[in-house]
């Protein structure tokens, strides 16, 4: 029988203790440093500072980190950073956690840090800074292109290394999802914008979580969390500034000899125009553009989860691209998860499994 527990749906908590902005960087051991580097840079990156251990990277349109490279005996990761630009809400958050409190860091040296843990052990770090407000956002589609915008002049420009925007979203697996959504929204204030059910017990298995800046607009997801038999980074996503500028992202990234996993398509839930890479380690890293933005008065959608809810347009993805299969060291997570009596079924796992490994288009089964 599944607890009861694991079949409640997300909501926004009517009274949260803070309300994060926008996320501000990842961290990330990996085993390869150097290579990682050439990827990053690749990918679109500003390289801030490197060392034998260490590299740092920003957007082409923020001075501050929005990605931190260890190296490492494995690749994972290790910390994820959130701005927040209340004085009031860093205090009550730092009092109702008992973070420790960081001064005079080498990249916010004017900005504390307050140190958290979510609920699976994941450092999260609160910059109080309202530097996400200097950010524009590229959604476009709302806007009409006139047809006579361009005459007598060719549109195609050459192929070179993309300008990344900004850090976008990330997308975590937890093997105590429910758990961990509601301190995210507890805590952090996120609010769920969509929800995906499975078909048959209705267990919510993924949500989409937003920033709640009230009128303000602000992207469909900033987090995902998603069930899994591990807590691991399932993917994380940089923005750039148009269709186009993906599409030679693409090109140029290939012709450097790095792996695409699945693109160019465009996302049901969230809208965005994506195309996913893997880095040196195999981690799924996304360009986007175009997504959706909503204010804090958009209710949840509810949606049952399959492949076809992945995508509206574009190829199908490559079977390698969910990590679907259930191997000896997932099957370890497993037997930990349940000696650890951790808020978890494993009767949805092969729910889940079964739900996407149905095909996304009746079209593929030919």
């Amino acid at each position: 029988m599944i607890d009861p527990e694991l079949l409640i749906l997300p909501k926004k908590d009517p009274n949260p203790i803070a309300k994060v902005q926008e996320i501000a960087y990842l961290k990330l051991s990996v085993r390869d440093l150097s290579k990682s580097i050439s990827f990053y840079s690749d990918f679109g990156l500003r390289v801030v500072h490197t060392s034998k251990t260490e590299a740092t990277f920003s957007s082409y349109k923020r001075n501050s980190p929005c990605l931190f490279l260890q190296s490492g005996n494995k690749d994972q990761l290790i910390g994820l950073g959130f701005f927040i630009d209340s004085n009031i809400e860093f205090s009550k958050l730092q009092e109702s956690l008992n973070g420790e409190l960081l001064f005079d860091s080498e990249f916010f040296k004017t900005h504390p840090i307050l140190k958290l843990r979510d609920p699976s052990g994941l450092p999260i770090d609160i910059i109080l800074s309202d530097e996400w407000k200097e950010q524009e956002v590229n959604n476009y589609s709302h806007k009409v292109i006139k047809k006579t915008e361009r005459q007598n002049i060719g549109f195609a420009s050459k192929i070179e290394k993309p300008k990344v925007l900004r850090l976008g979203h990330a997308v975590l697996q937890r093997v105590e999802y429910i758990k961990n959504m509601k301190w995210y929204c507890h805590y952090l204030g996120l609010i769920p914008s969509d929800t995906q059910v499975l078909k048959k017990s209705k267990a919510p298995v993924l949500s989409f979580l937003r920033c709640d800046r009230g009128n303000l607009y602000t992207d469909h997801h900033t987090l995902v969390l998603a069930q899994g038999l591990s807590d691991k980074l399932e993917h994380y996503a940089f923005e750039l500034e148009s269709l186009d500028s993906v599409g030679k992202a693409k090109e140029y990234i290939k012709s450097k000899g790095w792996n695409s996993a699945w693109g160019i398509g465009r996302h049901l839930l969230g809208s965005q125009i994506f195309d996913y890479l893997r880095d040196p380690s195999g981690l799924l890293v996304e360009h986007y553009c175009d997504g959706d933005r909503f204010d804090s008065s958009i209710p949840m959608g509810i949606h049952s989860i399959s492949r076809k809810g992945l995508y509206i347009w574009g190829e199908d993805h490559p079977k390698d691209f969910l990590d679907l299969n259930i191997s000896l060291s997932k099957l370890i997570d497993v037997l930990l998860s349940l000696w650890k009596r951790k808020q978890f079924s494993l009767k949805l796992i092969f729910e889940l499994k079964s739900n996407l490994d149905e095909p996304a288009r009746d079209w593929l089964r030919r």
